[in-house]
């Protein structure tokens, strides 16, 4: 359930961004992606690491 739930908040901040910026909003979107990506990619090794 908890991974429903962060879709939902990403894609919502998603459409926040596209709302505030219009045209504009692919350069914001490229950031935001970026940033999720590091934080995704920070949290593998961790993640990997536990047992299952």
């Amino acid at each position: 359930m908890s991974d429903l739930a962060d879709g939902a908040i990403i894609g919502s901040a998603i459409v926040d961004l596209v709302r505030q910026h219009g045209t504009a909003a692919p350069r914001y979107l490229a950031a935001y992606t970026r940033e999720i990506r590091a934080a995704i990619d920070a949290e593998e090794p961790a993640a990997a690491a536990k047992p299952a």
